[in-house]
């Protein structure tokens, strides 16, 4: 049957950074190109900077990219692995293979935390060291960034997009070291294209020179000095809200992000695990209504989207608990029905039977037998391959593995190990 998994709607690149398969998830391509044809259609925009758009979702995937190797250095750290990335604007949909505790699926969380807080503590370092105040509002315009300069306290601006104010200042006449507040002109869009002053915050007049055109005040030869951005403040700042973008959504306490893992295993931590994955999910509705609310207000399509994909992460991590409850439930009445030899038929189907499931719930059984199938495939395989590497030491001695091949039995070993302690820590 077709799968229907949320994460199967990827895409895998030719790329394997560090032995990694990176897919693409359908959403990423989708929303770079409706951002750009946005920005190149509508009148809000300034045209021009369509391209612009581009290299934004080019920084944000490479700030992705790198967010998740951060996650892959962590799992690594731990004796495990991260053996693809699906790839989305916030992230990615796959999930590390580390041992199985609470404190591994932390510090694998933070690891992408921490990887995007360091692009942008050094980007808004740099913005820093130039005289510029990183924005630290998360959904700051990285289009049009607007930036003021602690040394000299003027906002600067790139270019602005029709009905923005843009920023011109001048000079003191009684104290030219001095600036004076600013001259907010804002400029519009006619039908033909053609700009025109809109709105002035004190009266000022176009004088035309020979070689060049400048605004004045209004019946005075005080020139007006526009405030506007280099490249290299631009951009830097462009890279500082795309990782700060990153670190600050996955901070929500929601699945898929590493805000919502986090608190999964804080609370796997404190208490029963099934219980510790419902609550999660239960909070990541909270966020996507949230999300769904402040999609509305802003009239956002990017928020909607993430909305979205909370809710399906969170109904299945949902589903994951209730089939696996109903596995060991029917592994229970299995065992008593074994011990149970006066049981009559009636009673046992009474037992067994179970009311006829609807189109839903029939969806999701079929989904998770899919997964399970799978995961029954990936043992099988993991056991193939490691009775060949086994098989190779014995004939060729532990030196002729690969580093490769070494992570794969790091790997599988503690997966083992972590098994066996739990089964220890059971039975006692």
């Amino acid at each position: 049957m077709r799968e229907r998994d949320l994460s199967s709607w990827s895409f895998t690149l030719p790329w394997h950074p560090w032995g990694v398969s990176v897919r693409v998830h359908v959403l990423f391509p989708c929303v770079v190109a409706g951002v750009m044809l946005r920005v190149a259609t509508a009148r809000e925009y300034d045209h021009s900077l369509w391209w612009e758009s581009g290299a934004i979702a080019l920084i944000l995937f490479l700030s992705v990219l790198w967010h998740e190797i951060g996650h892959l250095v962590a799992a690594r750290r731990l004796n495990g692995d991260l053996p693809q990335v699906i790839l989305w604007p916030f992230g990615s949909l796959a999930f590390a293979d580390v041992p199985q505790t609470p404190r591994n699926h932390s510090w694998v969380a933070l690891g992408g935390l921490i990887a995007s807080l360091g692009v942008a503590l050094a980007a808004g370092g740099a913005l820093l060291s130039l005289g510029f105040v990183p924005p630290l509002n998360p959904v700051h315009s990285s289009l049009t960034p607007r930036l003021k300069n602690w040394r000299d306290g003027r906002i600067y601006m790139s270019r602005t997009n029709p009905g923005d104010a843009e920023y011109f200042y001048f000079s003191d006449p009684e104290d030219p070291q001095r600036w004076s507040s600013p001259v907010k002109l804002t400029f519009a869009i006619t039908e033909d294209g053609q700009r025109y002053l809109a709105h002035q915050s004190e009266p000022v007049e176009l004088v035309r020179e020979r070689h060049r055109s400048v605004w004045r005040l209004k019946g005075t030869p005080i020139e007006l000095e526009p405030a506007r951005l280099t490249a290299g403040p631009i951009w830097l700042s462009r890279l500082f809200l795309m990782n700060w973008l990153l670190f600050c959504v996955n901070l929500l306490p929601a699945l898929p992000l590493d805000g919502g893992r986090l608190l999964q295993a804080w609370l796997g931590h404190r208490g029963e695990r099934h219980n510790g994955g419902a609550t999660t999910a239960y909070v990541g509705f909270l966020v996507m209504l949230g999300l769904g609310v402040y999609s509305i207000v802003l009239n956002d399509l990017l928020p909607a989207i993430l909305a979205v994909v909370v809710y399906l992460c969170s109904r299945q991590e949902l589903n994951r608990i209730e089939q696996e409850l109903a596995d060991e439930s029917a592994a229970g009445v299995g065992q008593e029905m074994d011990g149970d030899v006066e049981g009559s038929e009636d009673e046992t189907s009474e037992t067994l039977g179970a009311p006829r499931m609807s189109w839903w719930q029939r969806f999701w059984h079929e989904r998770n037998e899919r997964r399970r199938l799978r995961e029954i495939a990936q043992r099988q395989a993991e056991e193939r391959r490691l009775d060949e590497l086994l098989d190779k030491i014995l004939r060729h001695g532990r030196s002729s593995l690969t580093e490769e091949e070494v992570r794969f039995l790091t790997r599988i070993s503690s997966r083992y190990s972590a098994n066996n302690r739990t089964t220890r820590d059971s039975h006692a």
